[in-house]
């Protein structure tokens, strides 16, 4: 549906006072501004108001600024449809890849460029758009064809404008964007566009309604901005389910049954309005979203959920809504897995990602779940909110939240290179400082807010929705003049992704990152983010910064903690010299439990760790190892004992491509001193012979081999030899190469992986596809993941898979439990230890 104008008189040097505003914003963002304000259309000071120089007083020149912004409100008000809210906005699903969608694909989606009613794909390279769908009553139908090339605007080509350098992968997104800005503001709604049609070149005028420039005091003061958040608040208050729900919010989709993210998203945005004539919807919404408990995927739905409810009880109370979240709350607080000094979560309960141990995003949600029951005066469970907040800092030492946990400290963030942020960072730093987080550290998690403000919609799965509105609420959390740099760069972005009906059209990724959960969380979910942001100068809520709800920001703590990548190497010194002595036995020679029960009494946050640990190498390391060569082991377990104590994780992987087969030696260095590492591969040329010293840091180095083959040979195997030495003393590894994706299939080990163990311990946790936790020789506490291929051989010796097995049980091992047990490093990668055999003892 078109917006009709009634009146086409500009209210008198309103137009103007908002193309001022533009002028500025350009200015910032670098754009050129000869295109936008040609000098026949040069913004001029407006008659009605006033300069500071002809200004009375500044607060006379407040008043009439506030005059004209109503005024220019109440002309765009009389825009406003007076029905058929529940018919604007509905877009239609369309595909925006997922995980195994190729980069042409991707590349093919096509944008949809602002109120013009055009969906265009994309030329990066040459700066223009080719039709491939003109929508109907839109301003462009009848004028642009299907095929059409549009190559620019207002007699320039989109590759003569410029543009910030940190935004060029999206050109010419952000010109459009800001073309439509100057025609909706200083050309009374004409935009001119230059289009290729058969071969030759012509001009086709579109008129836009004349809603003006966002202007320079947005987002604190812009009628433009208001206005559209006013429609788009009763566009959804129309499109709310009889129950209080809200479905996708796309035309095409016949369930339309309520789900509970968009609910909660729909719920927010009314309340974001403060205004009361939403109060029933409200209402309606409360007691439909009360009336849902997830099961499943608890760490997001819970978060939505506990916002939502802790919104309404703040501004309406009901003591309902505190109960409910003091369930969550416990509920979440025993479904934590501790692991590398991090508190994490996966999806659901109890479980990380089978690959990264815990999921960033998820664990960020979590913690501001408990964030906002603190503020809320809900009694958090003993010790969580000091434990959500220690974990954020490890996970994000220098202020970025990473996809998973392997976060290492590297110094100030100087820059970024299209991070997929996700909204992670926002979500964290609204939780950081509910919980009490240190001051210092907020800084840094906000300084990187805003360095990355471009990419704030640049999360792989849900960019476009939950990246994008997350990551800009965070930037407001606590800096109102951070919001309005990120928004005021980013007007483009809300002029080029509004449709010509209403509603903001789910854009495809401009970096070709998929964006599947975009269409899952649906049309309404977007809507309804972008009404909370353009209401967030009101902050009459606690996610858009009202002071009066917030806790005390009162530190919790004041020590400084290392990142979860360095936490989990200190922790993991220990955890050899106990696989060690489990490996051994009651033979342990006692020179090895000096060894680890030095290291034991090394602090893991000691500021002086690297100097202390060392000490202890030098000090017990040799006579523990010389004492383990000269014991009478086999030669395997003698092997996995020196590998151990010597903190050497090696692994050996083969891959194919064409006639290439390419062998991957994956070593991590030395505890102390220096190793020479000596590989023979059958078919390569020579040895591979490399030198690794003991460091800081653990991380492993890798080499490579080639060996020819038979192009689309599959079944090749390679017999192989690695030698280690340390000293005098040598660790040796045979192993066959084959191609393989898993001896059990996906997350399952290659039959040339690396395995450790056996180990005798007692089950402390697991979890299928989550967690496994267990107590070694001298109390030391291992984990790693628990996959449901893992091989498990019960008490009877019969062998299974622990999926198979728990499917039987209902239930997974219990805590307690004796067991052997294996792992090996997924890939190679000492940070994806993985759980290879399991056999049930007692």
């Amino acid at each position: 549906m078109k917006l009709r104008v009634r009146s086409e008189r500009p209210v008198r040097g309103v137009a103007n006072t908002k193309a001022v505003g533009m002028l500025v914003a350009c200015v910032a963002l670098g754009y050129g501004i000869q295109m936008y304000f040609p000098k026949d259309h040069q913004p001029h000071q407006p008659v009605g108001v006033p300069s500071s120089a002809l200004a009375d007083s500044e607060g006379e020149q407040e008043r009439m600024e506030k005059e004209a912004y109503e005024a220019e409100l109440e002309r765009l008000r009389s825009l406003m449809p007076t029905s058929g809210f529940d018919r604007l906005g509905m877009q239609r699903k369309h595909p925006l890849g997922g995980m195994t969608t190729t980069r042409e694909e991707k590349a093919g989606y096509p944008f949809n460029l602002g109120p013009t009613g055009i969906l265009a794909r994309r030329d990066p390279k040459e700066q223009e758009y080719t039709v491939t769908e003109v929508l109907g009553g839109s301003p462009a139908e009848g004028k642009v064809q299907v095929g059409d090339v549009i190559s620019g605007v207002f007699g320039q080509r989109f590759s003569e404008i410029e543009g910030p350098e940190v935004a060029k992968a999206r050109f010419p997104n952000p010109q459009m964007g800001m073309a439509i800005e100057r025609a909706e503001s200083v050309e009374d709604g004409q935009l001119n566009l230059m289009v290729e049609r058969n071969g030759g070149e012509i001009e086709i005028s579109l008129q836009l309604e004349r809603l003006g420039a966002f202007g320079d005091g947005f987002p604190m003061r812009s009628a433009k901005a208001d206005f559209l958040a006013e429609m788009h608040a009763q566009i959804l208050a129309a499109q709310q389910n009889s129950d209080g729900s809200w479905g996708s919010g796309f035309s095409d989709d016949k369930k339309q049954v309520g789900k509970l993210l968009p609910t909660c998203m729909g719920g927010l945005a009314l309340l974001s309005t403060g205004e009361e004539k939403y109060r029933e919807a409200i209402d309606r919404c409360y007691e439909w979203v009360l009336g849902q408990y997830p099961k499943s995927f608890q760490s997001w739905f819970f978060c939505y959920r506990a916002a939502f409810l802790a919104e309404y009880a703040f501004r309406y109370g009901d003591e309902r809504a505190k109960d409910e979240i003091k369930r969550m709350v416990d509920e979440l607080a025993g479904g934590a897995f501790y692991y590398n000094g991090v508190y994490g979560y996966g999806h659901s309960l109890i479980r990380g990602n089978y690959r990264y141990g815990g999921i960033n995003a998820c664990t960020a949600h979590v913690a501001l779940t408990f964030g906002i029951a603190k503020a809320m005066g809900v009694e958090v469970p003993e010790g969580m909110d000091m434990a959500m907040a220690r974990s954020i800092e490890r996970l994000a030492p220098d202020g970025a939240l990473d996809y998973g946990w392997t976060a290492r400290s590297k110094g100030k963030i100087t820059s970024v290179k299209h991070n997929e942020d996700q909204g992670r960072t926002g979500v964290a730093y609204m939780a950081y400082r509910l919980l009490g987080g240190k001051e210092d550290h907020l800084n840094k998690m906000l300084d990187y807010l805003l360095l990355n403000k471009e990419y704030t919609d640049c999360g792989h799965s849900s960019g476009g929705s939950m990246s994008w509105v997350w990551a800009s609420i965070g930037i407001g959390f606590e800096s109102e003049e951070a919001y309005r740099e990120l928004m005021q760069s980013r007007i483009w972005y809300w002029n080029f992704n509004r449709r010509h009906d209403a509603g903001f059209y789910l854009q495809p990724s401009a970096h070709l990152q998929f964006r599947p959960s975009d269409i899952v969380l649906g049309a309404h979910y977007t809507n309804a983010g972008n009404v909370i942001l353009l209401n967030r100068h009101k902050g009459n809520m606690l996610l858009t910064g009202k002071e009066a709800y917030k806790t005390p920001s009162k530190e919790l703590y004041t020590e400084s903690l290392v990142a979860s990548s360095d936490y989990f190497e200190r922790q993991d010194r220990v955890v050899e010299v106990a696989e060690a002595v489990s490996l051994i036995g009651e033979r342990s020679p006692s020179s090895v439990i000096a060894l680890m029960e030095a290291l034991k009494r090394v602090a893991i946050e000691s500021p002086d760790y690297q100097k202390e640990v060392v000490a202890v190498y030098e000090a017990h390391l040799d006579k523990a190892v010389r004492d383990v060569a000269n014991m009478s082991l086999t030669s395997e377990t003698r092997n996995k004992v020196l590998a151990a104590l010597l903190g050497v994780n090696y692994n050996c992987q083969m891959s194919i491509r064409g006639k290439n087969a390419r062998v991957t030696h994956r070593v991590t260095g030395p505890n102390l001193g220096e190793i020479e590492l000596v590989a023979t591969v059958e078919g390569a040329k020579g040895k591979l012979e490399k030198k690794l010293s003991a460091g800081e840091t653990r991380e492993s180095q890798r080499f490579g081999q080639t060996v020819k083959v038979k192009e689309g040979d599959t079944d090749v195997q390679l017999a192989g030899k690695t030698v280690i030495l340390w000293k005098d003393i040598q660790v040796e590894y045979d192993y066959m190469l084959e191609h393989s994706e898993g001896v059990r299939g996906k997350w399952s080990r290659n039959p040339s992986d690396t395995v450790y163990g056996p180990f005798v311990a007692r089950v402390e946790k697991a979890m299928e596809n989550g967690a496994f936790q267990a107590r070694m020789a001298g109390d030391v506490l291992f984990e790693c993941s628990l996959m449901g291929n893992t091989e498990l051989i019960n008490a009877e010796g019969d062998v299974t898979t622990y999926a198979e097995w728990k499917k039987k049980r209902k239930k997974n091992l219990e805590a307690g439990t004796l067991v052997r047990f294996g792992y090996f490093n997924r890939g190679g990668n000492p940070f994806l230890p993985m759980t290879d055999r399991i056999e049930i003892l007692e």
